[in-house]
């Protein structure tokens, strides 16, 4: 018997704090099964947030559900003006399953992200012939990574659109075929992935025409916006997910994010000079395109809304490069140390500065326990 699998366990359904001192076991636990710590993984976060006090964005996404509880799927589909049906599918099966509750939502749009997205990495360190015992690191840091728990409760929508959109790129990569369905589902979760679709297309030719048609497209993005706008159900999209929403103004970009995209464009120019998977190129031009984008839209004020809600999306794109950069250098267990250390940091940051606040320290079912008892 597994006396260090069932420790692990128990402490990790006991409480969100005792999930972050079990992933101290992880390595124990798991050592050659790294495909059972994405399960793991993908709970501890899960588990964690269930327990956050309603705050920002979250709160409107409960009212929604309690739209999705009282009508049936059509009139809230309906109700929502059809935006996003990927997610309203998602969010009315939640809310219609018999133990719902605000805190099983939360828990399952987490675990569902968090489960694409270390199953993305999975792939990525598969094809790479990762250590597995540098995987579990790997997890370890992207589960602790501060700014990415923050956002998962936040950003739902997109948060789940850019797993998707996170399994697309892997699997591409790892198989050498686009897998067009999951950007398909990664749009229907949120619009703002229509983004990648003509980067997409424009990377099967060489890098000067993508620089070439990536400046015209986005100039004329830039000058004909109000044209836009006044197109049909384009319109709605644009100013109900680009154009600043009233009350919901994201944050202008501070000289840390300025760090982080300057890191993605060096680790995919990097890349590109090491490596001949035609896939792994096409993602490096669109991180790079991404990051270009994001940093002119952020210094020339155009929108700040824009700005931040496509910064979101690099987290995600630096994930994936990382393993082919450190799979470049002989003291890998090093640098995914280094990587693991600034994710507890941000991590402890994210806690001291208050990011998110727990209604309390146990998880709801060891809380029912001890009411009972």
């Amino acid at each position: 018997m597994n006396y260090f699998l069932i420790l692990y366990l128990f402490l990790v359904v006991i409480s969100p704090f005792f999930s972050f001192i079990s992933l101290l076991f992880a390595p124990y636990v798991f050592k050659s099964t790294p495909k059972m710590f994405i399960f793991i993984g993908a709970l501890i976060p899960g588990l964690m947030l269930m327990n956050k006090v309603p705050a920002g964005d979250l709160v409107r996404y409960l009212e929604w559900n309690t739209y999705a509880i009282e009508m049936g799927i059509l009139d809230f589909l309906q109700f929502m003006h059809w935006r996003e049906v990927g997610y309203l599918l998602l969010a009315f099966s939640i809310s219609n399953i018999p133990f719902y509750g605000e805190n099983i939502y939360v828990f399952l749009v987490v675990f569902i992200s968090y489960y694409l997205i270390l199953y993305s990495v999975y792939l990525i360190c598969r094809y790479l012939k990762v250590n597995p015992n540098l995987v579990i690191i790997f997890f370890l840091s992207i589960v602790l990574f501060g700014p990415m728990l923050s956002l998962s409760t936040q950003i739902i929508r997109q948060f789940l659109s850019s797993s998707f959109l996170m399994l697309f790129f892997a699997l591409s990569i790892s198989s050498g075929r686009y897998k067009w369905p999951l950007i398909v589902t990664s749009i229907l979760f949120h619009y703002s992935a229509l983004f990648f679709l003509p980067l997409i297309f424009l990377t099967r030719y060489s890098y000067k025409a993508i620089f070439i048609w990536s400046i015209i497209i986005y100039s004329c993005f830039f000058w004909f916006s109000d044209v836009l706008i006044g197109i049909p159900y384009i319109g709605n999209i644009i100013i109900d997910r680009i154009i600043t929403l009233k009350g919901h103004e994201l944050n202008a970009l501070t000289s840390g994010p300025y760090i982080i995209i300057f890191s993605l464009i060096v680790s995919a120019v990097f890349v590109i000079f090491k490596s001949t998977n035609q896939m792994l190129l096409r993602l490096c031009y669109v991180a790079i395109l991404l990051s270009l984008f994001v940093f002119f839209m952020s210094i020339f004020s155009i929108s700040s809304e824009l700005a931040t809600r496509y910064f979101f999306f690099i987290y995600f794109f630096l994930i994936l490069l990382i393993p082919f950069v450190i799979s470049e250098f002989s003291n890998k267990y090093l640098l995914y140390l280094a990587v693991f250390s600034v994710a507890v940091l941000s991590f402890v940051n994210s806690i001291i500065f208050g990011v998110w606040e727990y209604v309390t320290i146990l998880t709801p079912f060891f809380s029912i326990l001890i009411l009972w008892s």
